[in-house]
């Protein structure tokens, strides 16, 4: 019993941490956008506890986060520290990423600011080089739909929830079939989605 009690405890804790990064999120993507109620309604917790959520990042985390009555922003965010990378770790990680603009899924536009902040990283001179051998690549894939549905799936791992989900199978000729799961862990697989 004492076991459930704290399994619980640690789940609403993560559900909580989760709830609080993606709110940061989207102060951040949209200032002056959101306002308490809004929060409240998107995350279907009660105003206070989302008083209580801004309370942790104003004051737990120090973030400047304030509200002018048109919803919340931050008067600055505090940046990631500066990276260096070797060249063959620079070339690494780009071809990487735009292997990944291969996958399904991946958000693209993310993706895509990340490649052009690498591609910065070379000199010039090797700009072409990179695009030559990017063009060997496999293609972007657009697949908004499956993005929704990695994020829908991402955040019930992260809040430790069971999910709903309604699937054809093709050995019965598509027949529908339904089943709720408990996400343990999402991992890429060949050119899709694994979900354990």
């Amino acid at each position: 019993m004492l076991e459930q009690l704290r399994g619980s405890t640690r789940a609403q804790e993560t559900r909580r941490i989760a709830r609080i990064l993606e709110i940061i999120q989207l102060i951040s993507d949209r200032p002056r956008h959101w306002k308490r109620k809004m929060l409240a309604d998107k995350f279907e917790i009660s105003e206070r506890q989302i008083q209580k959520d801004l309370s942790v990042i104003r004051h737990g985390l120090r973030l400047p986060l304030e509200n002018d009555g048109d919803g919340y922003y931050f008067t600055r965010l505090p940046g990631l520290p500066t990276v260096s990378y070797t060249f063959n770790e620079a070339l690494a990680l780009l071809l990487a990423a735009r292997m990944a603009q291969a996958i399904p899924g991946v958000n693209s536009a993310e993706l895509a600011a990340a490649i052009a902040r690498l591609e910065a990283l070379f000199p010039e001179e090797f700009l072409p080089l990179l695009r030559q051998s990017a063009d060997r690549l496999p293609r972007s894939a657009k697949a908004p739909h499956r993005q929704e549905m990695l994020t829908l799936l991402h955040r019930a791992l992260a809040e430790r929830r069971r999910v709903r989900i309604i699937y054809a199978i093709g050995a019965k000729g598509g027949e529908e079939s339904e089943r709720v799961v408990e996400p343990y862990h999402i991992m890429p697989y060949v050119r899709s989605w694994q979900l354990i």
